[in-house]
This record gives C-alpha cells, sequence and structure tokens, in this order.
C-alpha cells in the first residue's frame, strides 16, 4: 500500500566554507573550555539489531578495559558495513558556540583502502564535505577529529541536546561502482 507520493526539490548543500560564511555573525560568541565525553558503546539510537556493543582489547586506551574481563567498550567492527545502516548518539552542549567533534576510531577491515560515513548534526547534514567522512586505514586506534587536511570543522551548536549520527555510505566509491555496474550490464547485454 502507499499512502501518497511527494516530489521535492533537491536542497542543496553548502561547502564548509559557505556554512562558515552563513555563522560569521554568530563568530564574536565565546565559545567555553568544554569537553564532554560519551562512550561509543552507549549508542543512542541504530538502524539494525546487528550494531551492537563489541569487545576490543587491542589497546589498554580502551575504557573500559580488562585483560581479564569481557567489557563492552566499542560499537561497530565488522558489523558496520551495510550501505544506510547507522549509529546516533546523544550530546549535551552547555552554552550556544562553536565546537569541535572529536572521535577514537578504528578502521582495520578494509586493508589499504578507507571507509565512508555521512555525519549528520541533529538529522542534518549540515555542509556537504560531511557527506564524504573518511576513515583510513589502520590497525591501531587513531585520535580523529572532523575536519579536512587544512582544519579541524567548527560545529555551531546551541545550549541543549544534540545528536550526531554517522551512516554507511560509498562516498566517493560510488560514482566507481556505478561505471563498473554499467560495464557488466553492457557485457551481460553483450553475453
Amino acid at each position: 500500500l502507499i499512502d501518497y507520493l511527494e516530489i521535492k526539490e533537491v536542497a542543496e548543500i553548502p561547502t564548509y566554507e559557505e556554512y562558515s560564511v552563513m555563522l560569521q555573525d554568530k563568530k564574536s560568541i565565546p565559545t567555553p573550555s568544554y569537553q564532554y565525553r560519551i562512550e561509543a558503546e552507549a549508542a543512542f539510537a541504530k538502524s539494525s539489531p546487528t550494531l551492537y556493543p563489541i569487545t576490543d582489547r587491542s589497546s589498554a586506551n580502551t575504557y573500559p578495559y580488562s585483560p581479564s574481563k569481557t567489557k563492552l567498550n566499542a560499537i561497530g567492527g565488522d558489523k558496520w558495513k551495510v550501505l544506510g545502516d547507522w549509529i546516533s548518539w546523544e550530546i549535551e552542549v552547555p552554552a550556544d558556540g562553536f565546537y569541535n567533534i572529536s572521535m577514537r576510531a578504528k578502521q582495520n577491515l578494509v586493508r589499504g583502502l578507507y571507509s565512508n560515513r555521512i555525519v549528520y548534526i541533529d538529522d542534518v547534514i549540515l555542509f556537504d564535505e560531511l557527506n564524504k567522512t573518511i576513515f583510513a586505514y589502520s590497525s591501531k586506534w587513531q585520535n580523529f577529529t572532523l575536519g579536512n587536511k587544512n582544519e579541524n570543522y567548527e560545529f555551531y551548536l546551541t545550549k541543549g541536546k544534540h545528536t550526531i549520527t554517522m551512516e554507511v555510505t560509498l562516498g566517493e566509491y560510488s560514482t566507481l561502482i556505478e561505471r563498473i555496474q554499467v560495464a557488466i550490464d553492457d557485457l551481460n547485454k553483450l553475453y
């Protein structure tokens, strides 16, 4: 059954540079020195029951850590690879201002390549660069702040609760896969 169909114009997502310019008038607001830590396994919501907390003993810096007991101290791993799967975390901000978003992450599943995620803040992609957040391969945990090669992104957040959502995407691989699929379709037609 279909209740209704709706056709809408695709909203253009600004670049990070355009996003920064739009918020230029708020740059004068002093941002308090503040850190908020949330354990990844304490996800607020997720798209699939297969995205459950897991145990990682590869680093003593992973909290909570125990060499002898099984502690749920991470989320994702090899289960978080299905296109469209997402995990959300809820954060609390003490005052309006600009904030960086950092995480401790390990992408050790796609050797020699990288994984892509779309980052939503309060269910919105604030700027285009968040459509292709890249996590490079490493067998070790890495501290990662959302940003590009030149700077860390500054997110304008208002006082109160916010959600950060990360969704699996193909990112820049999508055009390559599309071209490969067209070639396969052509070969099948020829066959």
